[in-house]
């Protein structure tokens, strides 16, 4: 799906977001050159990667790329793995999400 010039801000991207956590049937979406702010990408991100837990990290999207080159930083944040050999393998992109719960917490030495 190809949303890139058409003016977005962050209330479409927060509407966007809240359709993607059902729709698992979209493989990538391109938000390049809108006007979505941090706010935005935020729930974006929740919507396709949603750390705030192994359930919740196992729940996301795992199906759906978000194509956004305003900031590259963002977009890996966002889709939670850039590895171009993985974006549309959805097993392999939940284990890395996982994954990165797992390590992120070990890190910080905290089971929470």
């Amino acid at each position: 799906l190809i949303l890139s010039y058409n003016c977005l801000d962050d209330n479409d991207a927060i509407s966007i977001a809240s359709e993607l956590r059902y729709n698992t049937n979209l493989r990538l979406i391109n938000l390049e050159n809108n006007l979505i702010t941090n706010a935005g990408c935020k729930a974006l991100r929740k919507a396709v990667f949603d750390d705030s837990s192994l359930n919740t990290a196992a729940e996301s999207n795992h199906t759906c790329f978000i194509y956004y080159t305003e900031d590259e930083r963002l977009e890996c944040e966002i889709n939670g793995d850039t590895e171009s050999g993985d974006l549309f393998r959805s097993k392999s992109v939940r284990g890395k999400k996982i994954y990165s719960v797992l390590s992120s917490r070990n890190r910080e030495l905290s089971n929470v």
